[in-house]
This record gives structure tokens, sequence and C-alpha cells, in this order.
């Protein structure tokens, strides 16, 4: 300690190098005495205000203003707005500050059984800086919590499951509150949270457990003051993502294969790939230009890909962008994919399929009070799915009392007069499903592994309800 990490702009380069401590330079440990952090363990660092910010036990220690490696007062006589600062908190059962996060001109700083603040709407000084308890909420701060927007997003454990709550300030009142936006799926992500990632412009948090391949998504839609907007899904990769945050829509990702760490990038942006209606949905994705009836090597970031199983796909240039550049032959040992047709010297788009899949929640009858009704039987005889802008797709009707019923819906339409011949099946379509069964007793599951888009707006049923009996009010 310290360690610094210096970018070179000239040279475009970074160096990792040893650093030094500024040293007392006036007075003597009584005078100017030691920062509380020397002989104690360093749980983790901030910055804030110009200042670099350090936890350690139950105080929180901040260097001199613009001088990040200085932790000494700068004269023994006086004390000057620009001296560190060294504050302790004296809440009962707190004696270890944690994380500390900026957020809304404060430094929200948690520990392991409570939540601080560090009010930083005026300039920070040692005369007016202080620790204030402002809420109690358990937490497991292995996962280093994440501001977004107003908000910050920070885990806690349910036994072997993770809870995510979100603290925020209320605009009404000087006070700071925690919501859980887990409890609708309390046993959904599996482990304890190890790291967080969160972007308010796309309203997105990551959440990455035990499962090293598997990313919980949860995505929000604020409208004033309600959310309108809670869900989450899961993604599942096929190596183990070692570290991921985000750069304004894109994601990037470092994944370990074999011995090797590679860097990738997902873009949450779903504007259409040049030339093309739709953005083409496929995992590696890859744009080789100049193609014409041979492409070798198409996939080289990707270790053992099978070619015979990649998607191809024409873009710019090719005799019909939209449309699958169909194979004819796959050479493996020169890696080499022949095409049945000539590509004119356009771009081929091509990559891995993955499989998206959407299971709702089985309808059921509440009352005047949003209660739900056990007393009756729901059957519902058909679902309804509205899509948009959607390729092909399947649907699967579960019931542990029959085997499984299967539909797959190609996006085409007979008498559809957006449906063409040379150019891609994607259209706004509702889908019936028939059901006929009590929704306690099977589901339905919507899923593609296509490489067009797929995107589910919402469902609709008809079914019957049967009361079998009447509540009494005690």
């Amino acid at each position: 300690m310290p360690h610094l990490l210096k970018y070179d702009s000239v040279g475009d380069s970074f160096t990792f190098e040893e650093g030094e401590w500024a040293d007392r330079i006036v007075g003597d440990e009584d005078s100017n005495p030691d920062p509380t952090f020397v002989g104690r363990e360093i749980n983790s660092m901030s910055y804030f205000q110009g200042r670099l910010v350090m936890f350690s036990g139950p105080a929180v220690i901040m260097s001199r203003t613009d001088k990040p490696l200085n932790f000494w007062a700068e004269t023994s006589v006086k004390v000057n707005d620009s001296d560190p600062i060294d504050i302790q908190s004296t809440a009962a059962k707190v004696n270890q500050m944690l994380k500390g996060i900026p957020n809304n001109r404060d430094l929200v700083v948690f520990a392991d059984n409570a939540q601080f603040v560090v009010l930083g709407r005026n300039a920070l000084t040692p005369q007016n800086a202080s620790l204030v308890l402002t809420t109690s909420f358990e937490a497991n701060l292995t996962a280093t919590p994440v501001p977004a927007g107003r908000n910050i997003f920070f885990a806690i454990n349910y036994g072997n499951f993770t809870g995510i709550r979100e603290f925020f300030t209320s605009d009404t009142a000087d006070i700071n509150d925690s919501r859980l936006i887990t409890q609708h799926v309390l046993k959904y992500i599996d482990g304890n949270a190890n790291q967080l990632a969160s972007t308010s412009n796309l309203d997105l948090l990551l959440v990455q457990a035990s499962d090293e391949d598997t990313l919980y998504a949860y995505e929000y839609t604020w409208i004033d003051d309600r959310k309108a907007q809670s869900s989450w899904s899961k993604w599942i990769f096929q190596e183990n993502i070692k570290y991921f945050f985000f750069r304004e829509s894109v994601i990037y990702l470092v994944s370990k294969i074999g011995n090797s760490y590679i860097l990738e990038s997902l873009d949450i942006n779903t504007l259409p790939d040049t030339d093309l209606t739709y953005q083409v949905k496929l995992d590696r994705k890859r744009s080789i230009a100049s193609v014409n009836t041979t492409l070798v090597d198409p996939l080289p970031h990707v270790a053992g890909a099978d070619l015979s199983d990649a998607v191809y796909i024409q873009g710019t240039g090719c005799p019909h962008p939209g449309l699958r550049a169909v194979v004819d032959s796959v050479d493996t040992g020169t890696k080499t994919v022949t095409f049945t047709e000539d590509m004119q010297g356009g771009t081929i788009i091509c990559g891995l399929r993955y499989t998206s899949k959407y299971k709702p929640t089985m309808p059921f009858v509440k009352d005047q009070d949003g209660v739900k009704v056990g007393t009756g039987t729901l059957v519902v005889s058909k679902f309804f799915i509205n899509c948009r802008q959607t390729g092909t797709m399947r649907a699967t009707v579960s019931s542990p009392y029959r085997a499984d019923r299967v539909l797959d819906f190609t996006g085409r339409k007979v008498g559809n007069p957006d449906t063409l011949i040379g150019q891609a099946a994607i259209t706004d379509a509702v889908y019936t499903i028939p059901f006929r069964e009590n929704v306690d007793n099977g589901e339905i599951q919507v899923s593609t592994d296509s490489h067009m888009p797929f995107n589910v707006m919402d469902i609709e049923w008809i079914g019957q309800y049967n009361k079998r009996g009447q509540r009494i009010g005690g």
C-alpha cells in the first residue's frame, strides 16, 4: 500500500506501480496523530468530494482535499477545512464500516447491519463531518452496493438465497429508507450474491450469485413516483463470468475459457443491424464483409465452435438481406463454410444460437381487497399471446397428467400482406394456445432459439371460475 494505476494518454497504455504515502511534516503523534486505519485492516475504499476515503473498523477516514495520499494535517496549530477527516460511529452493535457509495450528494456508508450517511450537501470539513445512522437493515456486503440514479441496490441473505433491497431518499421528507424488490421471488436468486452492476440509462440491475455462469437481471420502470414494472429473469452463459460492468448501453463481461480470460460485450441497444429490418439475435455475433461462396474460420473467437450449428444471416450487399445463407458443406479441417448461393461480396452476420424462454405466472382470482381466493377452481380454455415484431416461436403446455403439448408458430400467416417471399418472417400477431386445464395443474412456456426477434407484449386468457364455498367473516 498504496499502489497506483496510471494511464498514459500519449502511449495509450497503463502502468501499475507502487506509490508513496505523504509524510507527517508538522507536529507529533499527539498534535498530529496517525490516521486510525494505521495498524488496522482496511475494509474498502471510496472517493468523495476530492478525498480518498478509507473504511476501517468503526471509522471513516478521508484524506486531505485533492491530496489522496496525504492523511496528515497541514499544521498542528489550527484545523483547516482541507485537513483530513477521521470520524467514528457511536451506534450500538456497529463496529465495522465496510462499504461507501457516493449518492445524491451524500456518502452512504454500509455496515453489516446498519446504514449511515455522511452529509455532503455542503463542502466537508473536519468541523462539520459526522456519521449519521439513517437505517438499520442487514446486508450482505460481499457484493458491493451499486447506485442507480437516486437509489442504491444492496444484497441481503435469505438463508441459501439472495434478496435485493433498494435504498432511497424520500423527496418529501429528509429521511432515508429501503424497499425489498425481491419479495415476489424470494427463492429465485440461488446462493449468496458476490457481484452487482447497474445502469440508470436502461433501468437494469445484474446480480451474480453462486453460479458463475448465471446473471440475474432486474428490469424496472418508473412512472413519476410509481414503479410500473418490476421483473426478474436470468441469463445463462456457456462460460463462467468472472467480472462484469456497464458502459452506457453495453455490458462488458470478463469470462474464463480454459486457462484464458476474454473480454466480451453485450449491447442492450436493440437497433436493427445495418440494412436489415431487425437486430440479429445470435451469441458471439460477428459481421464479415466481402463474402462470396466460401467463408474461412468465421468464428475464430469461439473455441471448439461447431460451424455446422452456427447460423449465417445475409446482410448488406447479399442477395436477400435478412434471410439465412444456406450452407452447402463444412470442411472441419480448414474451417471452411461453403454456401449454396453466391453472396455477391456482401456481409454475412454469423454466430451461435441461444434460447430465450418466458414462463408466465398462472392466473388466479382475487377478491375486492386484492387477496387470492382459494375456494374455487379456475379452468382456462385458451391463452392469447400478443407478440410484437416476432419471428418463430414455440409454445409448450405442461401438465403432470398428460404429455407436453408443443405448438410451433412460424411468423407467417396466409393472407397477411406483410408476409412476403424473400423477406424475414417477422410480424405482429396474436397466437392462440389451447389449454383446457385447471391452472393449478398446468403451466405454459413460450420460447425460441431463432436469430429473429422475440417480443411478448402481454398475455390474455379465457376461462371459467367455479366457486366451491363461501368465506365467513370472523
